[in-house]
């Protein structure tokens, strides 16, 4: 017996270097008013989706635990003198090239807040650099560092997104305390805004049965999908994720480097996700519908690298108990460029009942034909 089944692609995340993340930079204090002369960093900023690999968008816009970096861009004019910029080097020279090294926070309705509430950092008041800020989602220790670079590294197991964002100025003074003096203060409206854009290709799935026997034009009180919805499927696997990825976070030699090339691939090697429900774990078994009307959603939705195609495993059993494993690529028929970062697509499983395997035979008559004399 086999069980036909077919997939649908529907379009509808240790350094010695200087600048840690644990320093709390002390602001410059007026002898004459006793106030700080630095304004303090506050930055605001947001995701057009939930981080979370989730079946719906609850439009909360909290994301907790997204990594923050402020980065000298280059030199202001008034600097003339400028030094080379070196992100993460211990020459004191390029202290202030680094003024946040992932500073771990969180996004709450629209505000970058700390993580640690007693963490104050302040915009420089030299005239030394200009400044924009980086973040990337979820946060990570795991950082590979050269003096000019930062790169993330993670290994997903498709239930969370990666997310990357900067926030970048064309004025003279971006970010430092000048730019708030002579912008008339510190306002919501020009504080510097993170927008966080989704790096992974999210996939959703669906369940529905499909006909026992295809007759075109016919309605679904026409069709008989008993077979179909007596069906269960157990386990829904994608064979060929790429699961060890690097965010470029920042990279002085390349700053305005594209959005699709931030997240890459660390080894060739891929490996077997499986689809899983809210909780993390391996979904449960779903009841194919009895009409392809009340298709359903099945668990959470996956999380993965950008690809052409994926290799998509599905385990079914029947009534009797019977197992059955389909393996299918995933394509998009009607796109060349394959699976998108920052896009997500339906996928809809139709899944036909077993067809018992039958077969006939027939001999074929001997077919006769003159051969040659034998002369003796």
């Amino acid at each position: 017996m086999k069980a036909i089944n077919k997939v649908l692609g529907l379009i509808a995340v240790s350094s010695l270097f200087a600048c840690s993340n644990e320093e709390i930079m002390t602001p410059v204090i007026d002898a004459e008013t006793n106030s700080p002369t630095e304004y303090p960093i506050q930055l605001s900023g947001g995701c057009t989706a939930t981080t979370r690999a989730a079946i719906t968008d609850d439009g909360s816009n909290e994301i907790k635990g997204i990594a923050v970096w402020g980065l000298a861009k280059d030199a202001m004019q008034e600097n003339t003198s400028p030094q080379g910029i070196k992100w993460f080097s211990n020459n004191i020279e390029n202290a202030t090239c680094c003024i946040m090294r992932n500073v771990k926070a969180n996004v709450i309705s629209n505000s970058v807040e700390w993580d640690d509430p007693n963490a104050r950092y302040y915009y420089p008041v030299t005239h030394f650099y200009r400044y924009e800020f980086y973040a990337n989602y979820p946060y990570t220790t795991d950082v590979t560092y050269t003096e000019t670079s930062a790169v993330a590294n993670y290994t997903i197991d498709g239930t969370n997104d990666l997310l990357w964002g900067r926030a970048t100025s064309d004025s003279p003074y971006a970010w430092s305390a000048k730019y708030f003096r002579v912008n008339g203060g510190q306002t919501l409206s020009n504080r510097p805004n993170i927008k966080l854009e989704h790096l992974l290709t999210r996939l959703v799935f669906f369940v529905q049965p499909g006909p026992k026997v295809e007759i075109p034009g016919a309605t679904e009180d026409e069709l008989d999908f008993e077979a179909a919805s007596s069906m269960m499927v157990d386990t829904l696997q994608i064979c060929n994720a790429y699961t060890n990825l690097a965010v470029k976070i920042a990279d002085f030699n390349n700053l305005d480097m594209g959005i699709s090339s931030r997240v890459t691939r660390r080894t060739g090697d891929t490996d077997t996700l499986y689809l899983k429900n809210a909780a993390g774990e391996i979904v449960s078994p779903i009841q194919v519908p009895q009409r392809p009307s009340l298709k359903a959603q099945w668990g959470e939705s996956i999380m993965l690298f950008p690809s052409y195609e994926y290799v998509v495993r599905l385990v079914l059993h029947d009534s009797t108990g019977r197992k059955y494993v389909s393996e299918i690529p995933l394509t998009l028929s009607n796109l060349s460029t394959g699976f998108e970062r920052g896009k997500s697509y339906n996928i809809t499983i139709t899944v036909h009942g077993p067809t018992s395997v039958t077969s006939a035979a027939k001999l074929t008559p001997w077919e006769e034909l003159d051969g040659p004399e034998l002369v003796l």
